[in-house]
C-alpha cells in the first residue's frame, strides 16, 4: 500500500481538470467541512479566508472574536496586514466598538454598517481617515457568526470606493457563509477520539529580515499567516501584526534579540514549536556586516508543516465528492481503523464501506490512500471532472446505502 505522504504527479495525468467549482452550494458545503475540522477557529482562519476569497470580491477580510459577555473583541484576524491601519485601529478600537457595539452589529445582522457608510459624516470621521484610508477601503460588510464554543464572531469584508457598495446579493451570500461556519469551535468533536493527525513532510517556507533595531526590513507573502498561527495567541494577542521583533513568538523573539545584542558578527539559532495545528521550525541567522549595509541583518526562515488532515481538506477544494465523502478522506488522514472511522462519523461500518466503494468506483482508484495521494498531488481550486453530474457530486446518499 502506498504511503499517503507520497504525491505521485503521474497519477494526475489520468485526470482532466477544470478550474471551476460546480455550484455555490458545493462551495458553501466545502466551507462547512473546513469549519468542522477539530482545531481552534483562529487556527483555521487563514485557510477559510483563502477559500472565501475564491467567491467573494474584497480587498480586506477580517474576523473578530467576541466573548458572549463582552463588548470588545478578544482577538482579531486581518488579511492582508497593514501596519499603519493596525496602529490606527489600536488607537481607536475602543471608540470603534463603542460606536458600533457587538450587540448592535449582532442584532442588526451587520446592517448598521450600511447605515454608517451612508451618513454624511462618515468620510470625515477619525476612524475612516486613520484606519480605513491606509487600507484604501470605503465600503464594508459585517456579518455575525454564531459559533459552537464560548465565543461568537464578526466577519468583515471591505472594498475601495471604486469597488462599489455591497449589494443585497452580497449580503445574502455572506449570510450563507455565516451559516456554513457555525460549527467552528465545536465542543467534544467526534474526531478527537481518532489518532492525532501526522504532519506533512513537505514544508511551506517563508522568511523575513530583521534590522539591528528589531524592525522588519522585508517579509514573504505568507509570513504574517504563519506568525499568526505560531503565536498560539488564540484569544489573547494581536502582536503578530506588529512591524518588529515583537511579532515573533516569545522564545523566537528572545533568540532574535540575543543575536541582535551579541557582539559576535555571526550566529545561528534553531527553534521548533509544536502544536496540534502545525509544526513550526524557525531558523535564525545573523549575517556579518557588509560595507554597504549600515546595520546587522537577522534572517528568520520559517518552515511550516501543517497537519495532514488540514492539507487534505485544503486540497479537496473542487473535487467531485459529497461533503460526507470529503469527511471520510479527511478523517482517513489520521490513520484510524475502519471501525474507529465509522464511529467518529456516526456511521455503521457497512455504510462507511458503501461510501468508500462509491468514491473508488467514480474516481477509478483502488483505495482511500490512492485517492488521498491524488488529492494531495492536485492544485487548490482545481476540480476533477470524471463523468459525474453536479447532483452526484453534492449527494450524500451512499451507493447501496
Amino acid at each position: 500500500m502506498k504511503s499517503i505522504y507520497t504525491q505521485p504527479a503521474e497519477r494526475l495525468g489520468q485526470i482532466r481538470c477544470t478550474p471551476h467549482y460546480s455550484s455555490i452550494r458545493a462551495w458553501l458545503d466545502h466551507l462547512r467541512v473546513i469549519a468542522e475540522l477539530p482545531y481552534p477557529s483562529w487556527a483555521l482562519m487563514p485557510l477559510l479566508t483563502s477559500l472565501i476569497r475564491q467567491k467573494v470580491a474584497g480587498t480586506v477580510f477580517s474576523f473578530a472574536w467576541f466573548s458572549k459577555h463582552q463588548s470588545l473583541p478578544m482577538a482579531l484576524w486581518v488579511d492582508p496586514v497593514n501596519t499603519t491601519a493596525y496602529q490606527g485601529f489600536m488607537a481607536h478600537h475602543e471608540r470603534i466598538f463603542s460606536e458600533l457595539p457587538f450587540s448592535v452589529m449582532w442584532s442588526t445582522r451587520g446592517r448598521i454598517i450600511r447605515d454608517t457608510e451612508n451618513h454624511p459624516a462618515y468620510v470625515q470621521s477619525t476612524v475612516y481617515r486613520e484606519v480605513f484610508v491606509p487600507y484604501n477601503i470605503h465600503w464594508g460588510m459585517a456579518v455575525p457568526v454564531p459559533m459552537s464554543g464560548s465565543c461568537n464572531g464578526i466577519m468583515n469584508i471591505c472594498r475601495p470606493r471604486d469597488g462599489g457598495a455591497f449589494t443585497d446579493n452580497d449580503w445574502q451570500t455572506w449570510d450563507q457563509i455565516s451559516l456554513a461556519l457555525t460549527d467552528l469551535d465545536r465542543p467534544q468533536h467526534p474526531f478527537s477520539s481518532l489518532p492525532g493527525a501526522p504532519f506533512c513532510r513537505e514544508a511551506e517556507t517563508t522568511s523575513l529580515w530583521l534590522g539591528n533595531n528589531g524592525q522588519f526590513l522585508a517579509q514573504g507573502a505568507r509570513t504574517r499567516d504563519l506568525l499568526f498561527l505560531a503565536q498560539r495567541c488564540g484569544m489573547a494577542s494581536t502582536d503578530w501584526m506588529l512591524p518588529d521583533v515583537r511579532a515573533l513568538p516569545a522564545n523566537v523573539r528572545s533568540a532574535a534579540e540575543a543575536l541582535i545584542s551579541s557582539r559576535e558578527p555571526t550566529g545561528c539559532r534553531e527553534i521548533t514549536l509544536l502544536y496540534p495545528w502545525g509544526r513550526f521550525d524557525f531558523m535564525l541567522e545573523k549575517m556579518a556586516v557588509v560595507d554597504h549595509l549600515r546595520d546587522t541583518r537577522i534572517s528568520v526562515v520559517i518552515h511550516y508543516h501543517e497537519p495532514l488532515d488540514v492539507a487534505v481538506a485544503r486540497a479537496l477544494w473542487g473535487w467531485p465528492l459529497s461533503p460526507q465523502e470529503k469527511r471520510i478522506l479527511i478523517a482517513s488522514a489520521r490513520h484510524p481503523t475502519q471501525s474507529e472511522l465509522a464511529q467518529a462519523l456516526g456511521l455503521t461500518v457497512g455504510t462507511l464501506k458503501n461510501y468508500i466503494n462509491k468514491m473508488q468506483a467514480r474516481l477509478q482508484m483502488a483505495s482511500r490512500e490512492e485517492i488521498i495521494d491524488a488529492v494531495l498531488s492536485s492544485q487548490p481550486g482545481i476540480r476533477t471532472t470524471i463523468n459525474c453530474s453536479p447532483r452526484q457530486m453534492e449527494s450524500d446518499t451512499p451507493a447501496g446505502g
